[in-house]
Parts: structure tokens; sequence; C-alpha cells
């Protein structure tokens, strides 16, 4: 199997984040004029699009067959699992993930090597239909909450323990947030600012951030520095970088290694995604 099929995974909150926000999700694939997969096709359109990329960097021993066909089939045990759960097919939600899909992957190195594969059951291509408010189970599916016109619904559990639907990362720029609890985040291209308690525009290099926050910290082209609370540029290959599991220290293509703190290439081969 690439990957075990589970269905109580996080909601995504990794770089290709545009997979789980909603407003994102429908315009995500805006400016290209390819239709949405439908749900009888999609399968069979990430494994063909996936394994493209993978097959061609040597995975599966170079055969595309072979790699279509395990991914298909993982793709559709996760599709029945999902309908079992009387969780339906989000078109818009398919359509971004297969775009981020074909952006994870550039010369065979992961683009970014920290964040969540863009994978049916990680980008939640099925979401649930209960609303906010209303009872769910975070225990049996992350997704069984319906989507939201902004941000993300989630199963959140109260004091007593009665978990019911909350949309989060909706908090528009000048609103109300926390910075260090799993709640009240900002809306895509905002972070919340430690000192004022409300949502400002993410900042760039050279900016102060906050490490401790839930939200995003530092725009696309900087990562928030533990040691100088800086948003600072990514390390360049062969360069000294941080070790961090939010977001890439190193350029894209290439990954902190855990041993040296040195960025080295990340090729898609060395993933368990790439085949036995």
């Amino acid at each position: 199997m690439v990957a075990a099929i589970m269905l109580n995974l996080p909601p995504q909150t990794g770089r290709w984040s545009g997979l789980a926000l909603t407003a994102l999700l429908a315009t995500a694939c805006s400016g290209s004029t390819e239709a949405p997969p439908t749900e009888d096709t999609f399968c069979g359109v990430y494994a063909e699009r996936g394994c493209a990329l993978y097959a061609d960097c040597g995975c599966f021993g170079g055969d595309p067959g072979a790699c279509e066909a395990e991914w298909s089939a993982d793709c559709q045990e996760y599709t029945r699992q999902a309908k079992a759960l009387g969780e339906v097919y989000n078109a818009a939600i398919a359509a971004s993930c297969l775009a981020d899909l074909s952006a994870s992957v550039s010369e065979c190195l992961l683009v970014d090597p920290t964040a969540y594969p863009p994978q049916p059951y990680y980008c939640g291509v099925y979401r649930g239909v209960v609303k906010e408010g209303e009872s769910c189970r975070d225990d049996v599916s992350a997704y069984g909450c319906a989507v939201p016109e902004v941000g993300e619904a989630s199963c959140w559990q109260s004091g007593d323990g009665e978990a019911t639907c909350k949309t989060d990362g909706n908090k528009r720029i000048g609103e109300a947030c926390v910075t260090a609890a799993p709640v009240l985040h900002c809306e895509p291209g905002a972070t919340c600012d430690a000192l004022t308690a409300t949502c400002v525009p993410v900042p760039g290099v050279g900016a102060g951030c906050d490490p401790d926050s839930y939200d995003r910290k530092c725009d696309e082209t900087s990562f928030c520095n533990v040691t100088t609370r800086t948003c600072t540029k990514p390390a360049e290959l062969g360069e000294t970088c941080q070790l961090s599991f939010r977001s890439p220290t190193c350029v894209a293509g290439a990954r902190c290694d855990p041993d040296t703190t040195v960025c080295r290439p990340a090729p898609v081969t060395e993933t368990h995604y790439c085949g036995d």
C-alpha cells in the first residue's frame, strides 16, 4: 500500500493549505480551463497524474502502470470508506488536490518536504454534511463537518465532552484572534499578531514573527526563525538550517537533514509514496 487509509487525519495545515481552506479551493484552479474531475474519474486522473511524476523519477521501478494500479486502489478504498460515513465528493477540493499534486514535485524533488502530501485523504476530497454547531464525531473522521464559505470546519470538543462542528481560519484582517491556541485562526494571507491579538497581513523577510503562533507566521518567501524571531529566507543547499515540521527552512526541493542540520536535496525516491 502507498499509505494507510485513515479518515481521522487532521485537516491539512502545511503549505498546500489551499487544499483545506475552502475559500481558496473555489479559486485555486481559476486560472485553468481544465474542468474539475467527476467523482467517477477522480481516482483514475489522480493516479495517472501522480504516477507520471513519481514513476518518471524512478519510483515503482519506473513502471507507471504498477504505480497507477496501487495509487488508484488506495484512492478507491478511501472513497469507499468516506462514502460509508456519508461524506460527499467535493469537485473543487478534488481539482485543487490535483493541481497541488502537480506542483508538489519539481525535477524529481519534493518542493516542500514538510507539507502533507496532496493525496485524496489528506486533501479531504470527501466532506461531511454536519453543519456549524451540530454534533460530530472527531474519532470517526476529520472531515465530517460541512464545508464553510471561508475557512475550515472541524469537529471540536468542549469541556463537557460534547463535540460540535466549528469553523476556523476565517478571521479577517483587523478582527480579534488567538496566537497560541488551535482556534480563532486568521484567514489565508493573514496571521495573528501576538501584541494586538488581531489579524494582520502575513509579514515578509526581515519582519518580526511569533514562532509559537498557530497561524502562518511569514509569507511564502520566508520562515519564522525561532532564534531571531524574524522572517528569514530559507537556506540554500549545503547551508546550515533549522529543523522545523511546520514550514520549510530550506529552499524548494531541499530538506533540513536532522543529523547534520544542513540543507540537502529531497528526492521523491526517499518517500514511502514511491512504492516498496
